[in-house]
């Protein structure tokens, strides 16, 4: 898996959070919540993104990551590696943009990513739950020895969350010890672009309580919705002849619209059904129910990428061998029996399109799933001559 252009975009632009309706001086330590994702069954979305992206809180304050998922994997990641390396990444696109065409800095390199190039696993290092010391190594390949962590006082090289599970909250207390600044973390999937700081500001300064944060959190989460609607409006203008598995708008890139479209499809026996795939997807029918999310969890704590949900199955799919986009996938002939997959197609939005054609020689409904996005669901209803 690649990581692509997005981990080199545009770096994380800091922006204060105003208000509040704190006093100066807690009675006791608050808890915040930052949404992952801010998936929900009505919303057809996966989002690359924090809600909200910038929070301010006292030393002592709690941070909870909560996933609202759409089965794409994301993690959490703190540290004085994260702020050198998005600070790196920001200087360079201030200064000398062409600079990242080549590729993310040595710094940002150092971080352990989940998905690394030209791998077909994921990485243990950032796969689990990794705490490094100030001085101390930053882990490569192997999973981190020390996994738990107290409290964080900003001096940490890295704090990270690992691939987090659908029902799994991270949270993150700053010691009381932890100094005013701002404390910056990123996704080890989607790099710089999903990325945000907690701020922790003096005791005197007043910040915002924790339900004004959500609120604050859901609005921009909305806002981004709203920006890839004209993405919405592609999906109903699909045919069973242009079929699309997947939608987005280039003014929201940070959001996957994860559904088919036209959601359900009747074509005749010997005709092929092409989807235009755009974001990340598979097409999988007579799914089993192991075969249905990206992250499968491994023996002493391990998260590895599940080969059922990942690769082609039944047929020919997705693989090395597939051409550059503009591009098809001829999936051949399928008699409706047994297990058949794309495996994990990388679709970019038009004009350099993936397609997935299969031509069905069996009548009979059949039920379509993404297996990347277990709530993308369709059907294709096959007649007979």
């Amino acid at each position: 898996m690649k990581r692509g252009s997005a981990l080199v975009a545009a770096a994380l632009a800091l922006t204060a959070c105003g208000g509040s309706s704190r006093p100066a001086v807690a009675a006791h330590p608050l808890t915040y919540r930052v949404l992952v994702d801010g998936h929900t069954a009505a919303n057809a979305a996966a989002l690359s993104a924090f809600f909200p992206r910038v929070v301010r809180v006292h030393a002592g304050d709690t941070v909870v990551f909560h996933p609202m998922p759409s089965g794409l994997p994301h993690t959490v990641a703190f540290g004085t590696a994260v702020d050198k390396a998005l600070g790196k990444i920001e200087t360079l696109t201030q200064t000398d943009p062409q600079a990242l065409d080549a590729g993310p800095p040595k710094e940002y390199l150092a971080i352990p990513q989940l998905l690394p190039q030209d791998s077909t696993d994921a990485d243990q290092a950032a796969a689990q739950p990794c705490v490094v010391a100030a001085g101390a190594a930053l882990p490569t390949d192997k999973a981190c020895k020390n996994q738990s962590l107290d409290a964080y006082d900003g001096r940490q090289q890295l704090a990270t969350s690992g691939w987090l599970a659908p029902t799994q909250d991270w949270s993150l207390r700053f010691a009381t010890s932890t100094k005013p600044g701002t404390y910056r973390f990123v996704c080890q999937v989607h790099g710089p672009d999903m990325a945000g700081a907690v701020q922790v500001e003096p005791t005197a300064t007043a910040v915002k309580d924790p339900a004004a944060v959500e609120a604050e959190g859901l609005a921009a989460r909305d806002a981004l919705l709203q920006g890839v609607q004209p993405g919405f409006e592609l999906l109903k203008a699909a045919t069973a002849d242009h079929a699309l598995a997947g939608s987005g708008d280039p003014g929201a890139p940070s959001a996957l619209i994860t559904a088919f479209a036209p959601r359900d499809v009747t074509v005749v026996v010997g005709h092929p059904i092409a989807w235009t795939v755009i974001g990340t997807h598979s097409l999988a029918f007579n799914a089993p129910q192991d075969a249905r999310g990206l992250r499968q969890e491994g023996q002493g704590g391990a998260v590895h990428i599940s080969a059922k949900a990942s690769l082609p199955a039944g047929g020919n799919g997705a693989g090395p061998a597939v051409p550059e986009p503009p591009s098809v996938i001829d999936g051949g002939r399928w008699s409706g029996s047994g297990f058949r997959s794309s495996g994990l197609i990388f679709g970019p939005p038009p004009p350099h399109t993936t397609s997935f054609r299969l031509t069905f020689t069996k009548p009979g409904r059949y039920t379509l799933v993404c297996l990347v996005h277990p709530d993308m669901t369709g059907s294709v209803t096959v007649k007979a001559r």
